[in-house]
């Protein structure tokens, strides 16, 4: 993250005429350094190494461009001899010493008459506008003490100059409540401001992996870490999980139970019925949850309830429960079957088709999990109810029974009340794309804290070029900041400034142990695809992990240690781990199990390969055998619900 000097300065360039609308002037003190005033004041004085004078010739260039000077100034900036320079210039009459309020200085002899007239209106504008251009920021006291022209005089010619929006008034010197107003040349403000970026960027020392996911299970509020915070509550976590698209069997069994412990679809659906949001699909099998009023901030313009038939992309069930649901509003499962007159095949085919591309939801969160999968197999040429006419003529063996059968163990449910997503309430007011890129960084800042484009990836969001623009102008006027936060991610990242000084908390505390057990899927585990962190303390391997919720992942103090693949058919270690850690992880995939039969993901665990190996040859078959599995036949081991 840190570019040769010109593309950085071409990066941080500001326009001078935006300047002010990016950044607030009168509260510029918090974000400017002293270090980077000073900085920027030594080489616009040419007082800086590398911008001295080397020869008399520079030496006149320096007193014209910057003006009077006293024998203590000029020495400073002079790189050989300043007497002999000095002595040169004098000897060939360029320059002259003259008296001034508080004793002599140096001027260019062609300004003899500038400062003789100082009393006048265009040579002490002329002088002070000069003088500010090459300082920082200086009150109106230092300029009238610097000219003899007391305070106020300098303080009207200040604002003169200020109308020339080429001087800003403002605090710009870190001094609390009672700092002085000040006054500074634009393009020097923004040198200092850019100084203060790079100061800031170099100060940051690039964390680990490890740090890094011990900070995110601190800042997502993942149970069973030191330092996190234990029992964040539900509307906590769905605020910063907000937007997230998630396979929906993990959102309650494993996202949520990580941050908020034993909750249940009751808890959900009494969350979401009461108004505060809804759960929207997102694609085949992922959902995510909408606070209400922000639906305009993810979610596409699409389908308004006044679009006439021909804007609706959908096969002729899901045509008829939008049209109903139109003008009948939220609704039954079973009143949306009688007013269609579909029959369950095809009520399961029109929800599922329009759950998924994000158009209906359900106020009931048990509901939209079951919703069915649209599959290649469906039939949609047939939707309409059947009636038996003679039901005693073997209907098992007629396809549209069989048909009806496989519907009605499809059905979502018949509780719960189906209805619109975008609807006032829930979308909000409408949104431009600029709008909608900064609500979605802002967003991504306090789901991650920190952020890179890898992260953005996982989300279904703006492009990226979009949104990295919105995070650079935040840098810009100081509310996050860039840099280099954590190796093994992009360069560009952002970080809200709390999130860099957890960050440097918990390196400074050092890796605490802490065995926890994630869904791959979980925003919480940063490994994946795009991710190339190393597998264990030193290692070099990128670790590959599928972000899938059948695949599981330990870790310990912030560093992997196993990964579960397949529901447990694949057990793989990862670096070096105690004995006590691995029993704990492994006894904590076993609990899996243990969860109520609506969240259990698997009735038995079938361990195929431990690390390449027969899980009985292993070094974990003794721990395997520890925690009830028995070897089967096809040497795999096995370990069930009622073990």
């Amino acid at each position: 993250d840190q570019p040769r000097e010109d593309r950085l300065s071409q990066y941080l360039a500001v326009n001078r005429e935006i300047l002010g609308e990016i950044i607030d002037l009168d509260s510029i003190s918090s974000l400017l350094r002293p270090e980077a005033i000073d900085s920027v004041e030594r080489q616009v004085q040419h007082s800086a190494p590398g911008s001295r004078a080397r020869s008399p010739e520079e030496l006149m260039e320096i007193l014209l461009r910057i003006g009077d000077l006293t024998g203590e100034e000029l020495r400073e900036r002079c790189e050989g001899d300043p007497a002999a320079m000095v002595g040169m210039l004098e000897r060939d009459g360029r320059i002259l010493k003259v008296d001034f309020h508080d004793g002599p200085r140096w001027i260019a002899t062609e300004e003899r008459e500038l400062y003789r007239s100082l009393e006048s209106g265009e040579s002490a504008a002329f002088l002070i506008g000069r003088y500010v251009q090459n300082h920082g920021p200086l009150t109106s006291s230092e300029i009238g003490n610097r000219f003899g022209t007391g305070t106020d005089r300098a303080d009207q010619i200040a604002r003169k100059l200020a109308g020339s929006k080429e001087v800003v008034r403002g605090h710009f010197r870190p001094g609390g409540e009672g700092a002085k107003e000040e006054w500074c040349y634009k393009p020097a403000l923004e040198r200092i401001h850019r100084q203060t970026i790079t100061l800031l960027r170099r100060e940051i020392t690039p964390s680990t992996p490890a740090e890094f996911v011990s900070f995110l299970f601190r800042w997502q509020g993942v149970r069973g870490v030191p330092g996190s915070s234990q029992g964040t509550d539900l509307a906590a976590a769905l605020g910063q999980l907000e937007g997230l698209p998630l396979p929906a069997e993990v959102w309650e069994r494993d996202v949520l139970r990580a941050r908020v412990g034993e909750i249940s679809s009751d808890s959900l659906t009494r969350f979401s019925s009461a108004g505060s949001g809804a759960w929207v699909g997102s694609g085949s099998g992922r959902i995510r949850f909408i606070a209400r009023g922000n639906g305009a901030v993810y979610l596409p313009a699409g389908l308004s309830p006044a679009a006439d038939e021909s804007e609706v992309p959908f096969k002729e069930p899901g045509r008829r429960i939008l049209e109903f649901l139109r003008t009948h509003g939220a609704s039954f499962f079973s009143d949306i079957r009688e007013g269609t007159k579909l029959s369950l095949e095809g009520m399961n085919n029109g929800i599922a088709e329009l759950f998924w591309n994000g158009i209906i939801t359900n106020d009931v969160f048990a509901e939209v999990t079951a919703v069915r999968r649209p599959t290649r197999a469906d039939h949609p040429e047939r939707y309409e109810r059947i009636e038996l006419v003679n039901p005693l003529r073997a209907p098992g063996r007629s396809r549209l029974m069989q048909s009806a059968r496989r519907a009605l163990r499809q059905v979502p449910g018949w509780t719960g009340r189906w209805s619109l997503v975008r609807t006032g309430g829930l979308m909000g007011d409408a949104t431009g794309d600029t709008d909608r890129a900064r609500a979605q960084a802002g967003l991504l800042l306090e789901r991650y804290g920190i952020v890179a484009r890898e992260f953005h990836r996982r989300e279904d969001l703006l492009p990226w070029g979009m949104i990295a623009p919105e995070l650079a102008r935040m840098e810009l006027r100081g509310e996050i900041r860039r840099g280099y936060f954590v190796e093994g991610l992009s360069g560009m990242q952002f970080a809200l400034p709390r999130a860099v000084e957890e960050l440097r908390k918990v390196r400074s505390e050092g890796l605490r142990g802490g065995v926890v057990l994630l869904n791959a899927c979980d925003p919480a585990n940063p490994y994946g695809p795009g991710v190339d962190f190393s597998s264990g303390e030193g290692g070099t391997t990128p670790l590959r992990v599928t972000r899938s919720p059948s695949t599981y992942v330990a870790f310990d103090g912030g560093s992997p240690f196993l990964l579960f693949e397949s529901s447990g058919a694949r057990i793989r270690s990862i670096g070096a781990a105690g004995n006590e850690a691995v029993r704990k992880g492994l006894d904590l995939f076993v609990g899996l199990l243990r969860l109520p039969g609506t969240l259990r993901p698997f009735r038995e665990i079938v361990v195929e390969y431990c690390d390449d190996l027969r899980p009985a040859e292993s070094p974990l078959g003794p721990q395997l055998r520890a925690l009830g599995f028995v070897r089967d036949s096809n040497q795999t081991m096995r370990r069930d619900e009622y073990a």
